[in-house]
């Protein structure tokens, strides 16, 4: 089956324009209201939202749908799925950040400056406001450039928040999030300029799939930016 649509919105590089043929099957699912709709939703004049799959014949410009979205009520629904899975993802993996500075205390302890990156759900942020105005607790994993660690919760420390800053005007990548805050032991990782993630309350601390763990000093030594 086919489906014929008058592609419409920003005028982006490469982007789909004009009256366009996509294939569509049952495998397409169509979104209506708060649950699926069916194909026989779809009706000649419609204003819809699409998303599209690959197709053997995807260089010749040919798509698959593979999401038709018929209302606004459904796109609701759709965003907060996905919202969901992505605080999820990042509870189990933990938040990702650089480490500013380091000042080195007796007895291996220390006094760890740690950004966070931007990127996540706005309800982790704060959750982090939280926890750091409590003066609460959180771990440290050592990570790559990649983000990658090996085993987060084994190559990390814990401690407590000593204050939170919120950075005006960050630039390009930053949250503009930044905390103190004392670790009970300082590990190799703990370096400036290097990355960490971090886990706070009710965070997951299993392990990770295999594919995403740091496995060699080879996948470390790839990760690293280029030196002169």
């Amino acid at each position: 089956n086919t489906l014929t649509a008058t592609l419409t919105g920003p005028d982006l590089p490469g982007g789909f324009k004009g009256r366009k043929i996509f294939s569509i099957d049952a495998s397409t699912r169509i979104w209506k209201g708060n649950g699926f709709g069916a194909m026989a939703d779809l009706q000649p004049g419609q204003s819809v939202q699409l998303s599209f799959a690959w197709r053997p014949e995807w260089e010749f410009g040919d798509y698959h749908v593979a999401d038709v979205w018929l209302d606004a009520e459904c796109l609701a629904h759709a965003a907060e799925r996905q919202r969901q899975l992505h605080i999820r993802h990042a509870k189990h993996r933990w938040l990702p950040g650089y480490i500013d500075h380091v000042e080195h205390l007796p007895g291996a302890k220390g006094i760890v400056t740690f950004t966070l990156f931007s990127g996540q759900d706005p309800s982790l942020y704060e959750l982090l406001k939280a926890e750091a105005s409590k003066k609460g607790g959180a771990r440290l994993a050592a990570a790559e450039p990649t983000l990658r660690t090996w085993w987060h919760y084994h190559d990390s420390k814990s401690g407590t928040f000593i204050d939170l800053t919120e950075i005006p005007n960050p630039p390009p990548g930053s949250s503009g999030l930044q905390v103190r805050f004392n670790v009970n032991e300082l590990i190799d990782g703990y370096r400036p300029t290097r990355v960490g993630r971090l886990h706070l309350k009710d965070f997951s601390t299993k392990m990770l799939p295999a594919e995403e763990r740091m496995k060699r000093l080879t996948d470390r030594e790839m990760s690293l930016p280029p030196t002169n």
